[in-house]
């Protein structure tokens, strides 16, 4: 999450498909309470679906959605997660 500067990751399984997101938050709550053995896909929750060939208005709408800092890229027909979207990065496009 330090090199991702990000509060927010996503979660794939063995076969690459997206099975949600882990915030640092519930990380740290889990390193709290000393869960031993504990794993990524214990701690994921689910977030909104955006396809990478989704228009920008559901790019908005995902955003809206979710309360992490961004929302996984799916591609278009798989549940890979190709990316990761955040609000400044839709900022940062809508205004080029």
């Amino acid at each position: 999450m330090t090199a991702e500067r990000s509060d927010t990751l996503p979660v794939a399984d063995e076969h690459g498909e997206l099975q949600g997101v882990v915030t640092a938050a519930d990380i740290e709550q889990a390193l709290n309470e000393a869960r031993q053995g504990l794993t990524a896909s214990a701690l994921v929750h689910p977030a909104p679906e955006l396809r990478a060939n989704q228009p920008i208005a559901d790019a908005i709408a995902a955003l809206a959605a979710g309360n992490d800092d961004g929302v996984p890229v799916l591609a278009p027909d798989r549940q890979e997660p190709v990316g990761w979207l955040t609000h400044r990065q839709l900022l940062r496009a809508m205004r080029s």
